[in-house]
């Protein structure tokens, strides 16, 4: 018999009961606040009032065992969130003999939350199994409720998916069935928790908005929790500005929810991460201590050592690796263990082997990479990469470069194979900066090995990764639907306020909010799994030659641009200088270029504006041509270029002025569009947006060239109606004002009557065009949304759908000379030249024109 049981004492007075049951509820409550110490403190209150003591017996009325055995229940909890898992089984051993038949249940329920905490997964799982009749037959439905939902994320973290969703079907079920909107929206943010495990990121994005709108409406002190799950959630995709969004929020929104301490810590755990992903080791390493800080103040075991390993991983990659920093990792993944994340402890055993692997101690690395993971861990992407990126580091280090490039090529598959499961084309865009380091080493092994063919293909292999997903078409859905009006109008009354000289800055955030909301919407899309493989080089050779063209791709390694030239069958490497030289003559080009678009400059002025457009187009000519003059001729160009000069107007560099140039941001898109566009679409459209002087005489000029032509002016020229003439289209032009958004690179927009039709618009097309020009501003400009060669914007969401062909300006341009180069450009497409060859010949018309032919040219 235990020690706690004795001959029991007369019933207790009613209110010493009451004042019992009510710090147990508070005590409980308050460790739901995420505050596992106070919580404690008063729970302990409560046993104190009844006169439990740990280590003496115990004679009470039943009344007062039943109380005290939910006091130490819920104590038991409490210790386990602070890592005193044993201690929290202890106090469940001797509330059991306490507790009536009808509290039973809710005891074995909490052995199996303290084990699994424990890391104890099959134990817990035998646990709650036992509790389940007990809690059917006794426990009210909100606590069997809790059962579910605890033992779902169990069956997640085990790997049993089919089980998890099953418990959690059932939740929901009884939170409908018994009135229960908390534990309803608890399920749903279980649901996410269980999708995220799963790395089905689009369902369990779904999930969390489903518990914020129930949390919103019935437990607002919640909010924080699956706005942290959320953020996480897109870190695992890579939409960081995204995630810090949320975060801030956290900290920001629900900062007098009580919660402040608990939530910091996670902020700071995910902030640490994201700095990590950017590769910014100096930021990481600042917030990981903050992390520790603040996780020593609210005594969070896991927080505590979830910091310290960000911190040991920050230190890594900054290179502050001390004589004993292995130890300290190693002790570091025996207290990770201990507090029940094995897989944690795995990934910290991983940044130890690549310590090892720095210090030479290539046997004891080995070695320690041979440990198997059993599921996921905290970061559920993180794990599998950075485990690849160590035995690569590994094979290079024992001298087998080819092993180390296979290691790094699996890594990117497994990441290439996640993205193609995402709908999202800013998601799928995302995915790369998760892989950066993997692909950053492949193209240093690439370079150094010398093998032309193993360099291209790591530079194909390296950007441009999200052309290579199948486009999704995104679901129809009312409220998106609704949301897209709303964003239409807004823009529309924003351009009139602008024009009439309104404030229109709460107009302009409310607008924000939508297209955000949006972007939710589309975050919610599930890809098709299926994929484009990279083109091998002997392909590209092939459609080169069809076409008498040649190719210029460029490469950045270690700072330093390398020109990968395919000319009549042959391969030339040729070594350029630094990137970054570069990347700053586009800055003040592109810069020069708009001032020349703005105001009416005064004479002097303008002539200044043209001598520094000249030297900046010599200067990029210098840097990237000079060492290949010999080797162009008189050929037709693809360019395939860095992020660095994605947005260079390549017509206005000497050497390329009359040549025609396409330009493709990888090979195997290039390839890809090439193959596509021949018989492909259906008739012409010309459209024109509203307050251009020139579009009415652009586009009946340009009507001209083309017989048959639908043309949509004026009023007609809404975005639905061009958006239905876009589909299937074979060649548009559209003639409208136009706005790269570098910040919300999916609103890139065209002004129509009404509204403007939008990058987030292309996805809706069932047939892309299979040519567009665009006779506007900017939209040929490109944001890299990822730390990855990865972009976005109007031309990049066509050339994404599927669209051929398209003909846009990197820089403002003044309408009258857009009108010149676009008439220009039809007539070469009439008389039968290839795009690329018609927008060259047009350009000559206008020296500064900023035209690019992209994709297939």
């Amino acid at each position: 018999m235990n020690e706690n049981v004795g001959m029991a004492s007369p019933e207790p007075h009613p209110d010493l009961l009451a004042e019992a049951w009510r710090l147990q509820a508070l005590g409980a409550e308050t460790m739901n606040l995420g505050k596992p110490a106070e919580g404690a403190a008063l729970l302990r209150q409560g046993l104190e009032l009844v006169g439990w003591r740990e280590r003496e017996p115990f004679h009470a009325h039943p009344t007062v065992r039943h109380v005290t055995a939910r006091l130490l229940n819920s104590l038991a909890y409490a210790e386990s969130e602070q890592g005193r898992h044993l201690y929290g089984l202890r106090l469940l051993d001797l509330a059991e003999p306490l507790a009536a038949d009808e509290h039973r249940g809710l005891i074995l329920q909490q052995r199996g939350v303290v084990t699994w905490k424990a890391g104890r997964l099959e134990e817990s799982l035998a646990w709650y199994l036992q509790a389940e009749p007990l809690m059917e037959r006794h426990a009210p439905m909100s606590m069997l409720a809790i059962m579910l939902l605890n033992r779902s994320g169990l069956q997640a973290e085990i790997g049993r998916f089919k089980a998890a969703r099953a418990d959690l079907k059932r939740c929901i079920d009884l939170a409908v069935q018994h009135g229960l909107p908390v534990r309803l929206a608890q399920a749903w943010h279980s649901q996410g928790n269980v999708e995220l495990y799963s790395a089905n990121i689009p369902a369990a994005l779904i999930a969390y908005d489903k518990a914020l709108r129930g949390y919103a409406e019935h437990a607002p002190d919640l909010v924080p929790q699956v706005l942290l799950n959320k953020a996480h959630a897109l870190i695992e995709v890579g939409l960081f500005r995204e995630a810090a969004r949320l975060l801030d929020s956290v900290i920001g929104d629900y900062g007098k929810s009580g919660r402040t301490w608990w939530a910091l810590a996670i902020v700071h755990i995910h902030r640490a991460r994201i700095a990590l992903d950017l590769d910014s080791p100096e930021a990481a390493l600042a917030t990981a201590r903050r992390t520790e800080e603040v996780a020593h103040q609210i005594g969070s075991s896991f927080s505590i050592l979830h910091a310290e390993r960000l911190r040991r991983q920050s230190q890594l990659r900054f290179g502050e690796v001390s004589k004993d920093f292995v130890d300290q990792l190693l002790r570091l993944a025996d207290q990770t263990a201990a507090v029940g994340v094995p897989d944690d402890a795995v990934l910290v055993r991983t940044i130890a082997a690549r310590a090892l692997i720095r210090q030479s101690r290539l046997d004891a690395a080995t070695e320690m990479l041979r440990e198997p993971v059993s599921r996921q861990g905290f970061d559920r992407q993180h794990l599998p990469t950075l485990r690849r990126l160590a035995r690569a580091e590994l094979a290079e280090a024992e001298g087998n470069p080819s092993g180390a490039l296979t290691q790094l090529r699996l890594g990117l598959n497994d990441l290439h194979r996640h993205r193609s499961r995402l709908g999202s084309v800013e998601m799928q865009a995302g995915m790369s900066s998760l892989g950066r380091e993997l692909a950053q080493m492949g193209l240093r092994l690439a370079v150094d090995s010398g093998r032309f063919g193993t360099v291209f293909s790591w530079a194909e292999r390296s950007r441009a990764q999200t052309f290579r997903s199948t486009p999704v078409r995104p679901p129809e859905n009312e409220e998106a639907a609704e949301l897209l009006a709303r964003v239409r109008k807004a823009r529309d009354d924003i351009r009139e306020g602008e024009l009439a000289g309104d404030d229109v800055t709460d107009l302009r955030a409310q607008c924000r909010q939508w297209e955000h909301r949006l972007r939710e919407h589309s975050w919610h899309s599930t890809g098709s799994g299926e994929s484009v493989p990279v083109v091998r080089l002997g392909q590209v050779h092939e459609r080169l030659a069809s076409g008498g063209q040649m190719m210029v791709s460029y490469v950045t390694d270690r700072g330093r641009l390398h020109a990968l030239v395919l000319r009549d069958g042959r391969n030339y490497r040729v070594e350029l200088g630094g990137e970054p030289e570069v990347a700053e003559a586009v800055r003040r080009l592109h810069a020069d270029l708009t001032v020349l678009t703005g105001r009416r400059l005064p004479e002097p002025m303008t002539k200044v504006v043209r001598g520094s457009i000249r030297n900046q187009a010599d200067r990029l000519a210098e840097l990237l041509f000079r060492p290949l003059l010999p080797l162009l001729g008189d050929r037709e160009l693809v360019i395939v270029p860095t992020q660095a000069m994605s947005s260079l107007p390549w017509g206005l560099l000497p050497p390329l002025s009359g040549r025609p140039v396409t330009v493709s941001p990888s090979a195997s898109v290039w390839w890809s569009a090439a193959g596509r566009v021949v018989a492909r679409g259906v008739g012409v459209l010309l459209a024109s947006g509203p307050d251009l002087v020139h579009a009415e005489r652009e586009l009946s000029e340009i009507a001209g060239h083309h017989t048959g032509a639908e043309v949509l002016q004026g009023s007609d020229a809404t975005p639905a109606m061009v958006l239905a003439g876009l589909d299937g289209v074979g060649l548009a032009h559209l003639a409208a004002h136009g706005y790269h958004e570098p910040e919300n690179v999916l609103f890139s927009r065209l002004d129509f009557a009404g509204g403007p039709l939008m990058a987030y618009d292309i996805a809706a097309l069932s047939r892309p065009p299979a040519q567009v020009t665009l006779s506007a501003c900017d939209v040929g400009q490109s944001t890299n949304v990822t730390a990855g060669e990865e972009s976005l914007g109007f031309t990049a969401a066509l050339l994404h759908a599927g669209t051929g062909t398209v003909v846009s300006s990197v820089t403002k341009v003044e309408h009258g000379a857009a009108a010149d180069v676009m008439t220009a450009y039809h007539a070469g497409l009439v008389a039968g030249v290839s795009p690329a060859r018609a927008l060259a010949d047009a350009s000559l018309r206008r020296p500064l024109s900023p035209f690019v032919c992209y994709g297939a040219g």
